[in-house]
């Protein structure tokens, strides 16, 4: 086993308490969902507001700093980690909350990677949609992998394959950027993969003003971790998953995107532009879903006639 004790780090804010702290929620959710997979076994802040500590239970010490590496609040300077092995000589810790009660039992499918990059905050836009697919995950997921804009007409009509401004530029035909699949092409122009489980969730970002040109008003993201760090202010950073979860022979699908602008003044602007472009935004995300179903459930009709 290791401790991880978690002290101020660069960017910690003096005056303010370890939850007020930045990326306070990213790291709460991102230690929920260690304790969920079993890594972390017991964690918290101290009480006197100077940082926490968490234990956790790997094999080697490579697994442990890569666990502590990888801290949404270590990545952005908040808290300094210091790993130390550890040997539990005395220990009267069982599954029990500090009131007595059984602990509640937390599964790691409660805990979204979109939480991790964007999690739910006042004043943040969101926008939901699902559907149920008769088709186990792993077809829906490559079916979600291999969409193109070919198999989205209220895409192509909506956005005039806006959305692949990168590709015709660099391949000179729209035709082909409609024939590439979407999220690849989406990966190849402003989006990044922030996160991945393959046949659960995806989640890919964008930090942008999308009021502006295009062309003018995007920030490259070069990792997942330039995502979570990025707060310069005049722009909105974007998320978007799409989650899958077994649902009684077949596969829910659902996507989520989060906007979260980085001052008041994006906020306003962003505000005055999604008021324009949100009832297409949500044909868009509609569309989507209903082309995911139709090739998942075709692969898995031809399937049936095989067998």
């Amino acid at each position: 086993m290791f401790v991880v004790i978690y002290t101020p780090g660069p960017a910690w804010l003096h005056g303010k308490s370890v939850t007020e702290q930045p990326f306070f929620r990213e790291h709460g959710r991102y230690m929920q969902r260690l304790f969920a997979n079993g890594q972390i076994i017991m964690g918290g802040p101290f009480l006197d507001d100077q940082g926490g500590l968490g234990i956790i239970d790997v094999t080697n010490e490579a697994q442990a700093c890569e666990i502590v590496a990888h801290d949404p609040a270590v990545l952005a300077k908040v808290f300094q980690p210091h790993l130390h092995p550890w040997h539990p000589a005395f220990n009267r810790y069982t599954a029990r909350s500090t009131t007595g009660e059984a602990a509640p039992q937390v599964s790691a499918r409660d805990s979204l990677l979109l939480d991790d990059y964007l999690p739910i905050c006042d004043g943040d836009r969101r926008e939901h949609h699902a559907t149920v697919i008769d088709a186990p995950p792993a077809r829906v997921y490559a079916a979600l992998w291999q969409m193109t804009a070919d198999d989205l007409p209220l895409f192509r009509l909506v956005m005039g394959i806006r959305a692949l401004p990168a590709l015709r530029s660099r391949q000179g035909s729209p035709s082909s950027a409609r024939q590439k699949p979407l999220i690849q092409a989406m990966l190849t122009a402003r989006f990044a993969r922030l996160a991945e489980e393959p046949d659960r969730e995806l989640v890919v970002g964008l930090i942008a003003q999308p009021w502006k040109p295009r062309g003018s008003s995007s920030h490259r993201i070069e990792s997942s971790h330039d995502f979570l760090a990025f707060d310069e202010p005049g722009y909105v950073k974007a998320a978007t998953n799409f989650l899958l979860t077994a649902e009684s022979g077949g596969t829910r699908l659902s996507t989520e995107t989060r906007i979260h602008a980085t001052d008041p003044t994006a906020r306003r602007k962003f505000r005055r532009y999604w008021s324009v472009i949100r009832p297409g935004s949500g044909l868009i995300r509609r569309d989507w879903l209903r082309a995911i179903k139709r090739r998942a459930e075709k692969g898995t009709k031809d399937d049936r006639r095989r067998g």
